[in-house]
């Protein structure tokens, strides 16, 4: 028996919460970007995603109370009705998002901040990234002494301070939902 409805690579709060649902929440509130790399042999295959994020929404700059819905322009449900989201679901399409997955199981992600991003991270997200950011032990020992030289050396500023010390180093690292391998270099 499948635990999972098909096409579904997590247990759906509601049928019409779906990974496009997730994304269009994203690209609402203007937190994030997400472009697809496709293989330019065939066209047709997503080779992995770019997620950039640019900003983050606080509860408290949400404009109202967190579990209070908001229209989702751009989607409609399987009956052609209109969809809604609370803040609760802006925080899960961070994570939900990131479940797309293809055909062989090998779907990547290159998640990065934008380069203008200047906020404040929220605990949640850190939390998250905790649980599903890069991991450490799958790296090669290079990078890792790299990694260790740079937390030593590097000066942090108040604001940097929320970041964890991979992404001040921008190294280009890949999230794998599968394996948890980082792509080949060689594919930037």
């Amino acid at each position: 028996m499948e635990v999972l409805p098909e096409g579904w690579h997590y247990i759906p709060k509601h049928p019409e919460k779906n990974i496009k649902y997730y994304r269009c929440i994203l690209i609402q509130e203007e937190s994030a970007r997400i472009e697809n790399i496709m293989n330019k042999g065939d066209p047709s295959v997503v080779l992995y995603h770019k997620f950039i994020i640019s900003s983050f929404v606080s509860c408290k700059d949400w404009g109202q109370h967190p579990s209070l819905l908001k229209k989702l322009i751009g989607l409609k449900s399987l009956s052609g009705s209109e969809l809604h989201y609370s803040y609760y679901d802006y925080m899960d399409a961070f994570e939900k998002v990131l479940f797309y997955q293809n055909k062989n199981f090998d779907h990547s992600w290159f998640l990065m901040f934008d380069k203008k991003f200047f906020g404040q991270i929220p605990t949640w997200f850190l939390k998250w990234w905790e649980m599903f950011g890069p991991v450490r032990q799958i790296w090669p020992e290079p990078l890792q002494d790299a990694l260790r030289f740079f937390s030593s050396r590097f000066r942090i500023t108040s604001h940097n301070s929320q970041f964890p010390a991979i992404l001040l180093m921008t190294v280009r690292l890949c999230m794998n939902k599968c394996y948890n391998h980082l792509l080949p270099y060689s594919m930037f």
